[in-house]
């Protein structure tokens, strides 16, 4: 197979090309020497630290996508054209050293969506991440956990359908109240829809929550008698 010529050595160009035909000690090789760790392909919006983990299924790259995070010159920011990021591909993957380590740069985009349609916690629903979307639960950043996709689905709906029950119950709490609300209202399909076997468990912590102090004072009475009748006649 043909190779690009050496423009210099190192470069993020050759290490994509390596990654991309395989041919993956030859772009690890690259590490040790003057490497662009902030490169960024013109074509495609790929930089090294992108290539890395899209090629870490089952993290057999995670070292080498750590190394270029370590180096200080790494771009985490950078969102390439077919929508990929370094948050995106490292949820996806479950790649929580990574994920935790991305979450030092105060400005990721935490909430960004990709070309499926997908926001980083849905990616680690998606395929079952528990970890890392316990990570992203508790780090405080915005989520964007109210967005929904094209075809309707929203970080709960996945996290119901892919039964984990503890993330889901944590999207639930972070939910602002209209989405309560509004899930309350479609309570009977989606439980019935995804996991049947949680319907009690989720009334009585739906009724729990709607009860507590941090309900009461963002609930007026009207809005919250209304929902107190629904819940009883679950």
């Amino acid at each position: 197979m043909l190779k690009r010529v050496r423009i210099n050595k190192g470069s993020g160009e050759e290490f994509i090309d390596y990654f991309n035909e395989d041919e993956y000690d030859q772009g690890i090789l690259l590490l040790n020497s003057d490497f662009e760790f902030d490169y960024v392909d013109r074509e495609t919006g790929m930089t090294p630290l992108i290539t890395a983990l899209n090629h870490s299924p089952e993290g057999e790259y995670v070292d080498v996508a750590m190394r270029i995070l370590h180096s200080g010159y790494a771009n985490p920011y950078i969102i390439a054209k077919d929508g990929s990021s370094a948050l995106s591909m490292a949820c996806q993957f479950g790649l929580l050293e990574v994920v935790e380590y991305l979450f030092r740069y105060s400005k990721l985009n935490c909430h960004h969506i990709d070309d499926d349609g997908n926001t980083p916690l849905m990616n680690c629903l998606l395929y079952k991440n528990e970890e890392c979307a316990d990570f992203l639960l508790f780090s405080g950043k915005y989520l964007n956990i109210e967005y929904t996709t094209r075809t309707g689905r929203s970080a709960f709906q996945m996290a119901l359908k892919k039964d984990m029950k503890e993330i889901a119950l944590m999207i639930y709490q972070r939910l602002p109240i209209k989405h309560h609300i509004k899930m309350l209202k479609h309570y009977d399909k989606l439980i019935d829809m995804y996991q049947p076997s949680w319907k009690e468990d989720l009334k009585i912590y739906f009724t729990y929550n709607l009860q507590s102090s941090y309900f009461f004072l963002q609930l007026n009475e009207k809005i919250y008698n209304k929902i107190s009748d629904y819940l009883h006649f679950l």
